[in-house]
């Protein structure tokens, strides 16, 4: 059977000034946020350890080798490791980075996909609106906060040190998916770092910076979902199936 993750359950009370939608998306996103963030620091401290235990990497090979790999295999994978080591490194950082930014094009989905069901439910529904909300995976971030922001008539109040952060954290997994994170001329002109790195550098970052990315899209859930679920409470149901 497929596996699904439930949202949140929540009692909804009769006067209720808030639709529990937009706090049930905004509470499981940053959980899978906090949860994957430990895994990979978890995971890489493990898999440190595990090595250094005495012979470590002759039961890892051990294992890998019983589990289909072959020995070229291991030998080739090992020798690449080594020779580009330093950029490896940067390896855990990253999947972290590109995780966490995936669960926040969930949640501004699942987020947008409500705000066009309340419009449509009320009559009050824009063709032009609907249609960008339709497509707000496209834009950046910060320009996806600005659209939700004229739909809902709302001012989000988003401060200027986390659209900022928000900011260098696009532009650098925009390296990552694009440019096997090598910076380029597009990052350097939009980048506020410009004097920290050069055409071709690797653009890595430490647990501090991703921290602090982390942090700021931990922000922008708080910063939307509590005024949009306000701004429909009279909202129908949703999702309509959901019990």
């Amino acid at each position: 059977m497929a596996e699904r993750v439930p949202l949140p359950k929540v009692v909804i009370q009769k006067d209720a000034k808030a639709h529990p939608f937009p706090y049930q998306i905004a509470l499981q996103t940053m959980e899978f946020m906090h949860g994957a963030v430990f895994w990979f620091i978890c995971a890489d401290k493990a898999a440190g350890e595990f090595v250094r235990l005495p012979n470590g990497y002759g039961m890892l090979k051990a294992n890998l080798l019983k589990e289909g790999m072959q020995e070229e295999e291991w030998e080739s994978g090992w020798n690449y490791l080594n020779k580009h080591k330093d950029l490896f490194q940067s390896v855990v950082f990253q999947s972290v980075l590109i995780t966490i930014r995936s669960y926040w094009d969930w949640y501004v989905n699942k987020l947008v996909e409500f705000i066009a069901f309340a419009h449509e439910s009320t009559g009050d529904a824009l063709m032009n609106e609907l249609k960008k909300l339709r497509r707000i995976t496209y834009p950046e971030i910060l320009e996806q906060i600005s659209i939700t922001e004229k739909v809902c008539k709302l001012d989000l109040q988003v401060s200027e040190e986390t659209k900022q952060n928000i900011k260098e954290m696009s532009l650098v997994r925009n390296l990552g998916l694009h440019n096997r994170w090598e910076v380029d001329q597009e990052y350097l002109n939009k980048t506020s770092k410009q004097n920290q790195w050069q055409i071709g550098d690797i653009r890595t970052f430490d647990s501090k910076e991703l921290i602090l990315w982390h942090r700021s899209l931990i922000d922008l859930i708080n910063k939307t979902c509590k005024p949009v679920a306000v701004q429909y409470v009279s909202a129908t149901k949703y999702p309509p199936e959901a019990d």
